[in-house]
């Protein structure tokens, strides 16, 4: 498996950190953060327990999101919901990059961590 031990990407309303076995994601102290997820300040992801994962491309106009999904969780799609969801963090045109380079490393995470579930143990 390839891909770094870290890798860290700071969007508009939060820090998503992605590790081989488990996703971070880091809210800002601020009054509309807090609005929006309410007062959780971090939220720990384990890999496994992801089952899906969305980006939305950011325009020029409209910022872009990416969006966790867990097992047996129905997530609402959209911008707005996105906003509201504490499994997302929105980020802009300039941020993209590193949030398309987050969900590649996820992707390539969760094949493993299948792969080495579905390996027959010795």
């Amino acid at each position: 498996m390839e891909g770094p031990r870290k890798f860290a990407t700071k969007g508009v309303n939060g820090t998503l950190v992605v590790t081989p076995d488990r996703i971070l994601i880091r809210r800002k102290r601020a009054l509309l953060p807090l609005m929006g997820q309410g007062i959780r300040g971090s939220k720990e992801i384990a890999i496994d327990q992801i089952s899906g994962t969305q980006l939305k491309r950011a325009t020029a106009f409209v910022n872009g999101y990416i969006q966790f999904s867990l097992p047996g969780g129905e997530k609402k799609r959209g911008g707005f919901a996105a906003a509201q969801d504490e499994d997302s963090i929105m980020f802009t045109s300039k941020q993209q990059p590193g949030f398309e380079m987050a969900k590649e490393l996820v992707d390539l995470y969760r094949e493993a961590a299948r792969n080495a579930a579905a390996e027959p143990s010795r």
